[in-house]
């Protein structure tokens, strides 16, 4: 029998341990019931979301889905602003995979598509928490670290606050994962992490907000930037050999695969109002100097929910979207924690983030710094986006994160003058708060505090400061005097965290509106669509703020409506700005909106003189100036009925004869979404009009041969044709669709056989 010998006594920690969390499944249910306690109204449909939910998301997916049950793949959307590209609009994430399961078990009912859109939501603000708790312990967070984060960052404002943003959720959600294998291809060097990483981009660009993925690909730029250099002794022998390779890869491999959607929405943003952006519109909604105040008093300026408001009406702007675009919070709690971690805790990232947060907090800032002006200027991507406000989200990341480090200082420190002190900080800067408004100093620069109301809101809020900041202290105390049951206290402030970002935030998206309310199936509707199959045509449903159909309604019923709601517009369409009565006889609107204003009543009522979708014209201008092309059509003594205003000469040209019109006639023969047939027989040269928006991926055909679409009316497609009988088809050309698709296909297949091939070289070695 060998001997055994004995081991050497180990030390016993004075920490006791929480059993609590002894399993390893633990902290992903606590992520899952805080997740579910937060959003219980909506998920069992006491409540719904609101805002662009209801206006943009929901229509879009009630499109789509019904379009990937037919196992079709939408290129053109003819319901929203006369049409304009679907799929290239990156919004309505056609290729998001999460689509294409959720479609599976959608169908036409409204409310079942609303919740699915609505679950869709809440599913990633709980990807959020889960990916934010396994970046957490990759960092070597511990377990109570790791809930912290992630309860700091998935229940934040700029999450939940955002949660009406479907796509900005959906992308930024990805962030932790995409940041956890990131960390891992710098620490191991390994093929399969990188790849990894980038499948995780990937699936962010899928999700469909660009803004987002921007601030993403250059906060781990930076990360890697800042990597190298606080390591570059240790690492510099694997830079060019690994670290830069791997990197290179991941970002690639993360738009590779997303090509099918990001090639067509590329070419869509060139004629887009994007392309016009100018730096005054791109800094509007800047973080507010202000912030200093609400971010530890987060309704010190009022509120707004679904259903008006919890505290005072939000009052720092009128513009309502200014109090979620710029809300900063993440609760008194990990803000204790976050300074505490910066200050004590010597992870090794430490500083990465810290100098990641203050370049996020500079580009939030906006306007009120030269810092974003100059991004604006030099990098690549600034000048297509508004709202500098939404570095929010990079910045609410790194304090998440630091409150994981404070949490573990907090489990760990022993020396208890240095726990207490960020609290004690933090309560004199309340104090101060306090003394300010109550001797009215603040009232100089936010004169409404001088309003009863205002005044006592603002009292009532520093006060729930207070009582959240006394918890905390008492909590801190107390793991002062019983440092043995610290983890008992840290999972005390886990709980107190989520009943202050609760008690902040829960309210915020408890909308009271059905789908089926906003969008009622009414009569009227029945026999529009019943029009519709027969001949094609449009409806003008708006007027100022009188609508007879929402904006976005058309995609519900098919029905083509001039009007929409979406950022990314057709520059054409927007600037079209003509008489109404002009404008809606070129664009075929065969109904109007008519307000009766003394009996307060709205409705569709017949247009007589629209033109038909399709007509010929022999007679015509060239006016390549675009403003004048508009001022022409809009000069009552301008026959646009008979003449068309062509931006160059047609090849071959017709002889204009203003005496007469053109004896022809024009039949649609088929009429898809992506695909228009005519026949045509003209007596002499003509011209084709067809009023469908001018936009450069449609081509067309006259007589099987290719034939150039002439911008006519500054925004609709015309044809210049000889004598005699045509069959013209007008289709949406596939290419950059095509080329995306093989792009992603091949992305797919090469990191699915790198992935393998990793996993097989890794089995050999070991």
């Amino acid at each position: 029998m060998k001997h055994r010998s004995k081991k050497p006594p180990t030390k016993k920690s004075p920490v006791r341990k929480f059993r609590f969390f002894s399993s390893p499944a633990i902290p992903y249910i606590i992520i899952a019931i805080a997740t579910f306690t937060y959003f219980y109204e909506i998920i069992f449909s006491r409540n719904f979301l609101w805002e662009d939910i209801l206006y943009q998301y929901y229509p879009f997916h009630h499109f789509l889905f019904n379009n990937l049950r037919q196992f079709s793949i939408p290129l053109w959307n003819p319901y929203m602003f006369a049409g304009m590209p679907f799929l290239a609009d990156i919004q309505t994430q056609v290729f998001y995979p999460l689509n294409w399961v959720f479609a599976l078990f959608s169908s036409s009912n409204q409310s079942l598509v609303f919740w699915l859109v609505e679950f869709k939501c809440i599913l990633h603000i709980f990807l959020a928490g889960i990916g934010f708790y396994l970046l957490a312990r990759e960092l070597n967070l511990s377990r109570y670290a790791g809930i912290t984060s992630a309860l700091t960052f998935s229940l934040s404002s700029f999450m939940v606050m955002h949660l009406i943003h479907l796509t900005l959720i959906s992308t930024f959600a990805w962030f932790p994962l995409i940041l956890l294998f990131f960390y891992r291809t710098l620490f191991h060097r390994r093929l399969r992490d990188s790849l990894l990483a980038g499948i995780c981009l990937a699936l962010a660009n899928l999700a469909g907000h660009p803004q987002m993925t921007l601030h993403i690909v250059y906060s781990l730029g930076l990360l890697f930037i800042l990597y190298l250099i606080f390591n570059w002794r240790r690492e510099r022998v694997f830079i060019l050999k690994r670290h830069l390779p791997l990197f290179i890869l991941a970002i690639f491999t993360g738009f590779a695969i997303a090509a099918a959607a990001y090639l067509p929405a590329y070419q869509y943003s060139l004629h887009t109002v994007r392309e016009l952006m100018t730096y005054a519109e791109s800094a509007e909604t800047s973080l507010p100097p202000s912030f200093f105040i609400s971010v530890l008093i987060p309704k010190f300026f009022g509120s707004l929910t679904a259903s008006g408001t919890d505290s005072v009406q939000f009052w720092a702007n009128s513009l309502s979207y200014v109090y979620w675009e710029t809300a900063f919070y993440f609760g008194v709690v990990p803000f204790v924690l976050a300074i505490l971690g910066i200050v004590f805790n010597r992870h090794p990232l430490r500083w990465h983030l810290l100098i990641l947060a203050l370049i996020a907090l500079l580009l939030a800032l906006g306007r009120f710094t030269p810092f974003y002006r100059l991004a604006f200027e030099i990098l690549p991507g600034f000048d297509r986006f508004r709202i500098p406000a939404r570095f929010i989200g990079i910045l609410t990341f790194a304090f998440a994160l630091f409150a994981g480090l404070g949490m573990d200082v907090f489990l760990k420190e022993k020396a208890q003058r240095r726990i207490i002190i960020p609290g004690i900080s933090i309560f004199a800067y309340a104090l101060l708060i306090l003394f300010l408004l109550i001797t009215g100093v603040l009232a100089k620069p936010f004169p409404l505090l001088k309003t009863t109301t205002i005044f006592n809101n603002a009292l009532n809020q520093t006060a729930i400061l207070f009582a959240f900041l006394v918890i905390a202290l008492i909590l801190i105390y107390l793991r002062n005097r019983y440092f043995r049951y610290a983890p008992v206290f840290a999972s005390l402030l886990i709980l107190l965290t989520f009943i202050d970002l609760y008690k902040f935030g829960h309210r915020f998206n408890l909308g009271t509106t059905r789908p089926e309310e906003f969008y009622p199936r009414r009569p009227f509707i029945d026999n529009l669509i019943r029009e519709s199959k027969e001949t094609p045509f449009r409806i003008n449903a708006r007027s100022g703020s009188y609508m007879v159909l929402q904006r976005n309604e058309g995609l519900i019923w098919q029905l083509e409506l001039l009007e929409g709601y979406t950022p990314l517009k057709l520059t054409d369409y927007v600037s079209f700005e003509i008489p109404n009565e002009i404008k809606n006889n070129l664009l075929n609107v065969k109904y109007r909106i008519n307000v009766d204003s003394l009996a307060q009543k709205i409705g569709l009522v017949p247009n007589p003189d629209f033109l038909p979708r399709a007509w010929l014209a022999d007679t015509f201008i060239v006016i390549p100036e675009r403003e004048r092309i508009l001022a022409t059509l809009a000069d009552p003594g301008f026959d646009y009925r008979r003449i068309v205003i062509l931006e160059k000469s047609p090849e071959p040209a017709p002889q204009s004869n203003p005496e007469s019109t053109p004896s022809g006639s024009v039949v649609i023969t088929r009429r898809l979404r992506e695909r228009i047939e005519l026949k045509v027989e003209t007596a002499r040269p003509a011209i084709l009009v067809l009023s469908e928006i001018y936009y450069p991926e449609w081509k067309a055909l006259v007589d099987s041969k290719p034939c150039e679409i002439l911008r006519a009316d500054y925004c609709l497609r015309a044809l210049a044709l000889s004598a005699g009988t045509h069959t013209v088809i007008f289709y949406y050309d596939r290419t950059w669709f095509n080329l995306g698709v093989i792009i992603s296909l091949l992305a797919l297949a090469g990191t699915t056989a790198l992935l393998l091939f990793s996993q097989r070289r890794t089995q050999r070695l070991k």
